[in-house]
């Protein structure tokens, strides 16, 4: 858990908590294509991504203290199950064009955190030490 404030830059604690909340809503996007899906082959796919995003949503709970957890994950967690359900209601290709879109705007994201702490070392290094 990360917790050298004092060294841990307030923008750094932002985007830890909208990776935090992008987390929980992922993990919730597979709960709706699950609750919804009857394709034998795209249930294995939400099966297998459901268990990826609950690991990566344990991860980054390991790093941010739940003091800065974002208030409105209820929220989150409703959004990223309409996204996933929604479009399980019309079939597996809806779903993969859903996926698509959302892991197209979760990569842009996190590159742009990465270009972030390249240049911030003191930033980088403080997060780095709690990993």
């Amino acid at each position: 858990m990360l917790t050298d404030a004092a060294v841990t830059p307030a923008w750094v604690w932002a985007d830890l908590r909208t990776d935090h909340a992008g987390e929980a809503g992922a993990v919730c996007i597979y709960k709706g294509v699950l609750r919804f899906a009857r394709d034998p082959a795209l249930r294995v796919f939400a099966q297998h991504h459901l268990a990826t995003e609950k690991k990566h949503l344990r991860l980054i709970e390991a790093w941010l203290p739940s003091v800065h957890h974002s208030r409105l994950l209820p929220l989150w967690r409703l959004a990223g199950f309409l996204t996933g359900a929604l479009p399980a209601l019309f079939g597996p290709r809806a779903v993969y064009a859903t996926i698509e879109a959302v892991e197209t705007f979760v990569d842009h994201h996190y590159e742009q955190q990465v270009f972030a702490l390249a240049s911030q070392p003191r930033a980088a290094v403080s997060l780095i030490r709690h990993i």
